[in-house]
């Protein structure tokens, strides 16, 4: 896909703010968990969103996201969650922007 996927108009209309992300977010409310320090330390969030190149979440708790972390995304169909290695693009509040490292 291409570098800008959207454009959305902001407050006014009179100003534009183009997306970049470089795949389709699609909505859900799954659960997980993040895993940090070596594992030593793990955090429940809800996944509001996710695309094949990462996720939105959502902690119960405001707290400095660490830069990488493991993501465990709960699979109500399976026992064994998805795992996915994780940075941080952005934290905003109880929220934060992710990216799949292993992603392309």
């Amino acid at each position: 896909m291409g570098e800008a996927l959207a454009v959305n108009s902001l407050v006014g209309g009179s100003k534009y703010q183009v997306e970049t992300r470089r795949s389709h977010r699609r909505r859900t409310l799954k659960c997980g968990r993040i895993r940090f320090n070596e594992d030593r330390c793990t955090m429940d969030i809800r996944i509001l969103n996710m695309s094949d190149s990462g996720l939105k979440l959502e902690t119960h708790t405001i707290w400095p996201c660490p830069s990488s972390f493991t993501v465990e995304i709960s699979n109500p169909n399976s026992n064994c969650p998805e795992v996915r290695e994780c940075e941080l693009v952005w934290q905003k509040g109880l929220e934060a922007g992710v990216r799949f490292r292993d992603s392309a």
